[in-house]
């Protein structure tokens, strides 16, 4: 990279014109230019560095399956901030109903970082960590809207698609209506749910352990 000593007037301490070659390094507003003189009396730039300036950006990780937590734990030993929202999830446990915490986006995990300050290889080498999500070669950024509407519109409590609600198709799977279909009208208790049978071409409820049918 190569600029004329007219563009470079307004930095201090310039370099003193010899009939030798020279090279300096000048530090100028968050900058340090290593220059050289060359035998057209102009100055050519080496290297260029940039101090103190702020470089951070939003990107997102994929992590190995099952390892969010693992990789959020070590990027975060090493500076980095890491967010992964996380949403209140109701769903069918074994048989039981109940509420857990699980991530919004499983596998995925948006990180703050500079990569003047930590090189892409190491975040892609943390423990936990496949790869960067890119478009083309470079990885994505994600814009700071989409990070505070993440940090401030995620619904708190969201149901299961597989955890049937009020007026949904089921089979029983077990027991001695079992291949029947049935309508889920509520559930009773954590364990059980009850369901509107049609048996000879009339409705009937019955209550039915949470095990033995599942959504259609």
């Amino acid at each position: 990279m190569r600029a004329s000593r007219q563009f470079l007037l307004g930095i201090p301490a310039m370099l003193p014109r010899t009939g030798k070659t020279a090279s300096k390094c000048i530090f100028w507003r968050g900058l340090g230019l290593l220059m050289r003189y060359n035998s057209d009396s102009r100055f050519d730039i080496l290297e260029v560095h940039f101090f103190g300036a702020v470089m951070e950006s939003w990107y997102l990780l994929y992590c190995k399956r099952g390892q969010l937590m693992r990789a959020k734990e070590h990027l975060e030993r090493q500076a980095v901030t890491c967010l992964s929202p996380m949403i209140a999830l109701e769903k069918i446990v074994r048989g039981k109903r109940t509420t857990v915490s699980e991530p919004l986006f499983p596998n995925y995990l948006f990180i703050e970082f500079d990569p003047e300050a930590i090189h892409t290889t190491t975040i892609s080498s943390t423990r936990g960590v496949s790869h960067f999500v890119r478009f083309g070669a470079m990885p994505a950024t994600v814009s700071s809207e989409v990070i505070a509407a993440l940090q401030t519109d995620v619904p708190q409590i969201l149901l299961d698609p597989e955890t049937p609600q009020s007026g949904d198709e089921v089979i029983i799977t077990e027991g001695t209506f079992e291949g029947l279909r049935a309508i889920f009208a509520e559930p009773d208790g954590e364990t059980r749910s009850v369901l509107l049978l049609n048996l000879l071409n009339k409705q009937v409820m019955r209550s039915v352990d949470n095990k033995q049918f599942r959504k259609l």
